[in-house]
């Protein structure tokens, strides 16, 4: 946390670390604040418990998030981009598992 109050903005969160769901979901949320827009937070080990969906469904509901497989996510933030997608009544391009998935894994 302190070393986020002496950068800018990030571009890409990448969590790898403890997988606990509290451990996670603070990570989660901490570094999503810090993110800039249009940067992307990755997240290894999903399936291990419910902290990223927990995530996602309660701070991006309507798209810009999804599974590149059974273990690792992605959530992009997309502030003026998600706001001119629902005004052009466009689907979000990030919905559900990325076409490059490995279906082997999903």
């Amino acid at each position: 946390p302190k070393l986020l109050n002496e950068v800018e903005d990030i571009d890409l969160f990448i969590h790898d670390s403890e997988h606990s769901t509290p451990c996670m979901l603070f990570e989660f949320e901490l570094a999503w604040e810090h993110l800039a827009d249009g940067g992307v937070l990755i997240a290894d080990d999903i399936h291990w418990n419910d902290a990223f969906e927990e995530f996602v469904s309660t701070r991006i509901p309507d798209g810009n998030w999804g599974r590149v497989s059974r273990s690792v996510g992605y959530a992009v933030k997309l502030r003026c981009i998600t706001a001119a997608l629902s005004s052009r009544d466009v689907d979000p391009p990030f919905r559900e598992v990325s076409p490059l998935a490995d279906e082997r894994f999903i």
